[in-house]
């Protein structure tokens, strides 16, 4: 089957094909009700572009060697947001994967009126996240940087061999043209050895330079397992800001995070600098904690509409509807994220399982206090502990 679909990429292109196709089966499936038309999950498609061009791309779902679940028991509370997410991901129309994502949240208590609640909970949750990712995008940008370089160095080899190659049959044949040949692969073969020289110096500094910043960071920021893995947040947060006190450690892991942004480049130095200005200044952090409030009630309310126009409307296209359907399960994934997290705390500690619905309470009360503790005159970010802010503990605020 064909179709014409108009999308900036091939991932885009197949999503839409998909999807037309999918309508398409509807037909067929009201009709004849003994039948089953299903699409494969991992089917083929040729996507073909208007210049002519045609690719063929494969919709393969990513997998993992191990997977873990997301909480240690199965909390009975849980058990219909869980298989909610697990349908809205399984669902081609993106109009009934939205609907299923907020009946989802809807099946941990909340209701449209507690929309606020959910997104303040999601604001506290992105904050810590996101300070977990510049971690890992800042180490692994500078590990990809060097590996790089490792490849500059490694092609000149390759080509300085080819020329030496190519030489070696101009020798072989007795002609003005094999003697220009040879001139010319020799001359090239000089010019890539003289580059090769410098890449080499570059990749034996920036080699030693990675791991004097490496030893220095590992010294001061707690992490574990051989890909570097966060263990404390919160020593991670610290290197970020102004020391309270000196210290030549934290001084040299500040450094460290310095060079690694710096070596990196791009978009990681940007955003090294920017949250290095958001914990040095409460008054832009609490900004943009607000913001992220603001986006989440936004998305969350755009939700519930598209859900009513499912369910009860009976719409089945809607402007941004993919989008809806994406922003949709992330929203369930980060909501049972946090919720799963206090479940495994308060089973390890023997507690009674929070309700989902105190959850959202207690970390929209927590919000609030937060952006009360940034506004204060002299307020710092020195007493904000990451590591449990969307937690049961009560110690993400240390003055």
């Amino acid at each position: 089957m064909e179709f014409h679909v108009e999308a900036p990429d091939t991932q885009t292109a197949y999503a839409l094909g998909r999807r037309q196709l999918t309508e398409a089966l509807d037909q067929y499936s009201a009709g004849e009700r003994l039948l089953e038309l299903t699409l494969a999950p991992q089917g083929e498609a040729l996507a073909a572009r208007s210049g002519g061009y045609v690719i063929r791309w494969t919709g393969n779902t990513p997998t993992a060697r191990t997977a873990y679940p997301l909480t240690i028991d199965w909390p009975v509370r849980l058990r219909p947001a869980l298989r909610g997410a697990h349908l809205a991901r399984r669902v081609d129309a993106p109009m009934t994967s939205s609907a299923l994502c907020w009946s989802a949240l809807e099946s941990t208590g909340l209701n449209s009126g507690q929309i606020k609640l959910l997104a303040k909970s999601c604001a506290l949750q992105t904050l810590r996240q996101q300070l977990v990712f510049l971690y890992t995008m800042l180490t692994t940008a500078a590990r990809d940087r060097l590996t790089h370089q490792r490849y500059i160095v490694e092609r000149l080899q390759n080509k300085i061999k080819s020329h030496e190659r190519s030489m070696q049959r101009c020798q072989m044949v007795d002609s003005e043209q094999a003697q220009k040949s040879f001139r010319m692969h020799k001359q090239m073969a000089e010019q890539d050895k003289r580059c090769l020289e410098q890449e080499l110096l570059k990749e034996k500094t920036a080699r030693a330079d990675h791991v004097t910043w490496t030893r220095d960071l590992d010294a001061q920021v707690t992490v574990v397992g051989t890909k570097p893995h966060l263990a404390d947040l919160d020593t991670w947060v610290d290197v970020l800001m102004p020391p309270r006190q000196p210290s030549a450690r934290l001084a040299a892991a500040q450094q460290a995070v310095s060079g690694l942004s710096a070596y990196a480049g791009g978009y990681v130095v940007d955003h090294v600098d920017l949250w290095r200005r958001r914990l040095q200044n409460p008054v832009l952090l609490d900004a943009w904690i607000d913001k992220q409030r603001n986006v989440y009630t936004s998305a969350l309310s755009w939700l519930y509409v598209t859900r009513n126009l499912s369910f009860h409307g009976g719409v089945f296209q809607a402007p941004a509807d993919t989008l809806t359907a994406h922003a949709g399960r992330s929203l369930v994934d980060m909501t049972l994220e946090f919720l799963g997290n206090r479940y495994t705390r308060d089973r390890g500690h023997g507690r009674n399982e929070t309700q989902p619905i105190d959850s959202y309470q207690d970390l929209a009360k927590r919000f609030d206090d937060l952006r009360d503790h940034l506004g204060q005159p002299g307020a710092t970010c020195h007493p904000l502990r990451l590591r449990h802010i969307t937690g049961p503990s009560q110690t993400w605020w240390q003055p």
